[in-house]
């Protein structure tokens, strides 16, 4: 039997989206080379990458369950998409490239997947701290049992889109933790949304579950999450604003019949969500001049005003300002509550120091 009738026989098929990760990628493909069940198929897909990640991925095309794709740098979300649209598993996961997998996951999910036939299924995952520090996380809802379709729309789907203030059936907005049936994103033609930079993973879980009439949650942690240190610069994201309102607007786009979000809840949700990132995108002064237009640009919605005006929390000055479409003092009201907030950090930092020091002290 050769390698393409093989392929026809994995399972599932996990894509592995690829970007300089020369330092990481060899853990990552081991954890699935390791694997105790052969019925999985592997697709590497190199993005453009500019150190030695192309090189070692193809360390491994020869290996009969491996195909490696390289391709023009286009963002992680690009990379998933060749990697689904080559698939030849009934199922798909996915695996970040600085992450890896516990070695005995697979043969575990295809087991419950043999006799659950589960349109999706997710289980836990462990964040590993750059010290080695390791912390297993796992939501609220029933394990080891299906799922139904109404449970997916009165528990699972509500608080992932910012419906409920209770988070306990909150599943993670995580492509990497689920397993997908192929059929289902083959039939409705789901896709990462490639413009996007970030919260790309929640959309297309929404999207997938929107379609699924059944849902499986393993009560065992497989997937690692290793915490790799980024500066204020590499987290500053231009989008991030911009992305709020779409994200909103797709939520009612896509689910706008089935729930209400004109809830006081939804309006103080998003009204606080951009107030937060205004905060904190005016810690970032490297950049200061594209940080101030984007949110000029965002105060400038209407949708925003609207949250804004009909918020819990409603602040007079700011209110008065978007009347007046004064957004360069609405700024400067965020600016003020940001040295605020920065001078009470300063104050802990100096308190949490003394009493180190007295501990110290009272120690010797």
């Amino acid at each position: 039997m050769n390698k393409g009738e093989r392929m026809q026989n994995y399972f599932i098929t996990v894509i592995i989206p690829v970007y300089n990760a020369e330092q990481y990628i060899e853990r990552a493909v081991k954890s699935l080379l390791d694997q105790t069940t052969k019925e999985i198929e592997i697709i590497l897909v190199d993005d453009g990458s500019k150190d030695a990640s192309g090189k070692i991925c193809d360390k491994y095309k020869q290996l009969e369950n491996v195909k490696v794709i390289h391709k023009e740098n286009g963002g992680a979300c690009t990379a998933r998409n060749i990697g689904l649209a080559n698939a030849s598993g009934k199922y798909v996961s996915f695996v970040d490239s600085d992450d890896f997998m516990d070695t005995d996951a697979y043969e575990k999910i295809i087991n419950i997947l043999k006799h659950n036939e589960a349109d999706i299924l997710d289980f836990g995952w462990r964040y590993i701290s750059e010290t080695g520090e390791k912390t297993e996380n796992f939501h609220k809802n029933p394990k080891n049992k299906l799922l139904n379709k109404k449970y997916i729309k009165t528990q699972i789907l509500p608080p992932l889109l910012n419906l409920l203030e209770d988070r306990a059936n909150f599943v993670f907005d995580f492509a990497w933790n689920k397993i997908y049936k192929k059929e289902i994103i083959d039939q409705y033609q789901i896709k990462f949304d490639e413009r996007r930079n970030t919260w790309e993973d929640r959309i297309f879980v929404v999207e997938f579950l929107r379609y699924c009439d059944n849902y499986y949650c393993m009560d065992e942690c497989f997937y690692n999450y290793v915490s790799v240190q980024e500066s204020l610069s590499r987290r500053y994201n231009a989008q991030y604003l911009e992305l709020i309102l779409k994200n909103y607007n797709l939520y009612v786009q896509l689910f706008g019949k089935e729930y209400d979000f004109s809830s006081q809840y939804v309006i103080d949700y998003w009204s606080n969500s951009i107030e937060n990132v205004i905060i904190q995108q005016l810690k970032v002064k490297n950049q200061h001049k594209e940080v101030i237009e984007n949110i000029t640009n965002i105060l400038k919605e209407p949708q925003v005003k609207y949250w804004f005006k009909n918020r819990n929390k409603k602040d007079e000055k700011i209110n008065e300002y978007f009347k007046k479409n004064q957004y360069d003092r609405i700024i400067e009201i965020y600016e003020k509550r940001l040295l605020d907030i920065q001078k009470n950090e300063k104050k802990m930092a100096r308190k949490q120091k003394l009493k180190s020091f007295v501990r110290r002290l009272i120690k010797e």
